[in-house]
């Protein structure tokens, strides 16, 4: 990942806090597990995957003397597990349960303190402090059909929820006016 931003036309002064050079190493590993159930009136599929990620990002520019921002190196683990149960009240009507855990890994982009000002008007950086991301979702419906000979009717309600905690986002900052600038400017000294 390489953007070189120059203070002048003449290219010969580099601006290092908007410039960005950088390498970086995603390992990902997953293995899954699952079983399946079905008697005629109960169907049932269960599963569990098991995820791994690695990311290692060496960073030459922006400079920083703050070895945890040259060298990042994060590491998530999860599991996500998904349940999926059916109970055929008769052959054309059902009820339905479905849970799904899953997770959102952030990017290497999205972890680097580096402002990206392609568009002056929408400058965004990212947060080395991020974390994973989980959501779950749950979802429950039920279901008809109805054929006769020339009529076909369906039926169907559902409740779905969701619920995410550390959600990974971009922060980017519409600069408008002084303040909006030494918002973002605070924000970067955090890093």
């Amino acid at each position: 990942n390489d953007r070189l931003v120059y203070s002048d036309e003449t290219m010969k002064v580099l601006y290092d806090s908007l410039s960005n050079v950088s390498s970086s190493d995603v390992t990902n590993h997953q293995l899954g597990l699952g079983y399946s159930y079905n008697n005629g009136t109960n169907s049932i599929n269960i599963g569990l995957n098991i995820e791994h990620n690695k990311q290692v990002k060496d960073q030459e520019y922006p400079s920083s003397t703050l070895e945890e921002l040259r060298h990042l190196k994060r590491t998530y683990f999860s599991w996500r597990p998904n349940i999926d149960y059916r109970y055929f009240l008769t052959r054309k009507r059902y009820l339905n349960f479905q849970y799904n855990g899953s997770t959102q890994v952030p990017s290497i982009e999205n972890l680097q303190a580096v402002v990206n000002n392609t568009n002056p008007l929408s400058i965004s950086v990212g947060n080395p402090k991020l974390k994973q991301g989980y959501s779950h979702s749950l979802r429950i419906y039920y279901n008809s059909s109805s054929f006769k000979e020339n009529k076909t009717s369906y039926t169907y309600f559902s409740l779905n929820a969701s619920n995410t905690s550390n959600s990974v986002a971009n922060n980017t900052f519409t600069i408008n006016d002084e303040e909006s600038l030494a918002k973002m400017n605070a924000l970067l000294k955090e890093y």
